[in-house]
């Protein structure tokens, strides 16, 4: 019976031979792994050696789009890249969304992966706009030390279709660079913009028009039209001032011991009016966003009328049109411009919250104009803007602590909130000069090279820099900054991930109670099987294709009967669940295999509380991160003290190959 809902088909790309190959993959695969992150989770399991370099021609670079993509629903435009990370050594994923998602779907492929490593610069170029397939490797001389945008616009002109690039910072093997779309959406984390850098990969350009087979198209256009309707409710008072409304509220929760629960529907309207940016001011004000390279207090060192000049309104009166992701009804993003400085423009990305925080509040920084412009470096190179704030963060630490001198940074005075000297420092970073070469690759390499107790300021898990979200304020994030098999990220679980998701009420049959009490956040034991169950859910999600902000717009998303509905599979929820399960215990697996253990993605103790913070509302707080660990391990079946998956788990959840190569 032919596959409904894929092509059942990938592309290998040989750098080295220039040579291309179809494989056909067994429908099975489809059922346990899906697309995206969960099947290419499979494909590199299989196919990269174990102990191979990740900057080497053994290391896989993949990308695919979830099972759903380019199908008629809504919030699926995600593409995922997949390899080993240079910058943790083990499993490496990262995804972005804007119009390039849909194209490789379209191409005819349900992901293309790459092997070898190119003598010269190229581009892999496929048009699937006529019967007879057209694939090239070309050369990319003319375009390799052009930036996203101008690789994109040139490449567009010369090809058509839709561009994947990367920038400066992956050319020059930046280990904290991604891959670029649209100017500005960006698969920043992992490094593999290092990956694709090093095989001299400079694109992908597609165009194309080939669909996948639906099972019952009429009843995924009924779910969808219903999702869409239900949507669009409540979109009535998106005109008020959400951002200061909820950074008032905010103010006054910090100081007593409850909250309101962080509903969907106020959510949607920030994301909506403002973007991920509209959060800034309020994220401040509860203890969400770090401070000065995570040692300071929102409250003394960043007030909210510092916050509120870099987020919210701010930014919003600079924004000229909405920017929606492929099946995007949302619209987060936006196009803005740029009114003055070296990179004046008429256009750039409106920065997302990560961004605003790690180049401003991480930094004492808030001259919104700056942000602007170093968010806009970072797309232009393919820098990714968490781990470059991060970096800039470090070095700040350093200069106030002798550690770096002027004769160091070059003339540059590191000073907490000298915007100037930010910017100019992170233009070495993209272009490797001086100081800037030393701190190109994150902060774990940097501190290893300039030593002398700079090991302190380095603010990272597994290397990979932290997100800007405190696990002071909620533990949630520390515990997926640690335990997740690509460490420091933040949307993979959290409270209050799981909140505006409803994960209570989708998953577990509950109604949740409007009121939080703080305690609540900070109990540490009991807490792996919900932690485990988000998490099942996130990669579930992730390799259906779908965007987390789908999920937190309290519209009942109908993502299990859309799958359904595309295969004719019937599976239950459980089932999909146990599929986000095996994802994710093969993803532990890879990292097992690579002698990965549970100590090396440890968060910084300063992070956790130890010493606590004197001021501000996550004052007196120490994580007990120890027993979160513990109990999150031993939900999944892995071992707590080597990380490894119990052989009866990998059996129950048909991996038995895979268990036999650990």
């Amino acid at each position: 019976m032919e596959m409904k809902g894929a092509h059942g088909r990938i592309l290998w790309v040989d750098l080295h031979s220039k040579s291309f190959r179809e494989e056909q993959l067994p429908d099975e695969y489809y059922k346990k792994y899906l697309g995206g992150l969960g099947l290419g989770a499979k494909v590199c399991f299989d196919n990269i050696p174990k102990g191979a370099d990740p900057m080497g021609p053994d290391n896989i670079l993949g990308f695919l789009p979830g099972l759903l993509t380019a199908t008629p629903t809504f919030f699926t435009g995600r593409v995922m890249a997949v390899g080993k990370s240079p910058l943790t050594g083990g499993w490496g994923d990262s995804n972005c969304g804007g119009s390039f998602p849909p194209a490789i779907k379209q191409a005819g492929f349900d992901g293309i992966f790459f092997k070898g490593m190119s003598e010269k610069p190229v581009y892999l170029f496929i048009d699937a706009t006529t019967p007879a397939l057209k694939m090239e490797l070309r050369d990319a001389a003319h375009v390799w030390g052009r930036d996203t945008e101008a690789t994109e616009e040139i490449l567009k002109k010369e090809c058509g279709g839709k561009v994947l690039c990367i920038g400066e910072a992956g050319e020059k093997l930046s280990l904290v660079s991604g891959m670029v779309c649209d100017g500005g959406r960006i698969a920043a984390r992992s490094g593999l913009g290092a990956v694709m850098g090093v095989k001299k990969l400079k694109a992908l350009v597609i165009k194309g028009n080939r669909k996948v087979d639906l099972h019952d198209s009429d009843a995924m256009k009924k779910l969808s039209s219903g999702f869409h309707k239900r949507f669009n409710r409540g979109f009535v008072l998106s005109k008020l001032n959400w951002g200061v409304i909820l950074a008032g509220l905010v103010k006054f929760f910090a100081r007593v011991p409850f909250s309101i629960r962080n509903e969907a529907f106020l959510w949607k309207q920030i994301l909506r009016r403002y973007g991920t940016a509209g959060g800034g001011a309020f994220a401040n004000e509860d203890g969400d966003s770090p401070v000065r390279n995570w040692r300071g207090s929102s409250w003394r060192d960043f007030p909210m009328r510092r916050a509120l000049r870099i987020s919210d309104n701010s930014i919003r009166k600079l924004e000229k049109k909405k920017f929606n992701c492929f099946a995007c009804p949302l619209g987060c993003g936006g196009i803005m411009e740029i009114r003055e400085g070296r990179f004046k423009t008429d256009r750039t990305h409106k920065p997302e919250y990560e961004s605003t925080t790690s180049l401003g509040t991480l930094l004492l920084n808030d001259d919104l104009n700056s942000i602007l412009e170093m968010n806009h470096m970072c797309n232009l190179s393919g820098m990714d803007t968490i781990s470059a704030g991060g970096t800039l963060a470090f070095a700040a630490d350093c200069f106030e602590a002798g550690i770096l001198t002027e004769k160091d940074t070059g003339g540059l005075q590191l000073r907490w909130g000298n915007a100037s000297a930010f910017i100019a420092l992170l233009g070495m970073m993209i272009r490797r000069e001086g100081l800037g070469d030393v701190l190109a690759d994150g902060v774990r390499v940097a501190s290893k090279k300039i030593g002398k107790g700079s090991e302190k300021y380095a603010i990272h898990a597994g290397g990979q820099e932290l997100p800007m979200h405190d696990p002071r304020f909620d533990p949630g994030y520390g515990l997926a900054y640690e335990v997740d098999p690509t460490p420091g990220r933040h949307k993979i679980f959290s409270y209050f991930n799981a909140e505006t998701m409803n994960i209570d009420r989708m998953l577990m049959g509950k109604t949740g109670s409007p009121v939080v009490l703080d305690r609540e956040k900070f109990i540490y034991t009991g807490r792996g099987e919900f932690f485990a169950l988000c998490t099942k859910f996130t990669h579930f999600c992730n390799s259906a294709g779908m965007c987390v902000f789908g999920l937190e717009v309290g519209a009942d998303i109908p993502v299990f009967d859309w799958i359904n509905a595309l295969t004719g599979w019937n599976m239950s929820r459980d089932e999909f669940l146990k599929t986000g399960e095996r994802i994710q215990t093969l993803r532990q697996a890879f990292n097992y295999r690579e002698g990965i253990r549970p100590g090396d993605f440890r968060i910084p103790e300063l992070v956790c509380g130890n010493p606590p913070l004197a001021h501000g509302p996550n004052r007196g707080r120490t994580l007990d991160m120890k027993s979160l660990v513990t109990d999150y391990y031993k939900a999944f079946g892995w071992d707590t003290a080597s990380g490894r998956p119990s052989g009866e788990r990998m059996r129950a959840l048909g991996l038995e190959r895979e268990e036999a190569q650990l």
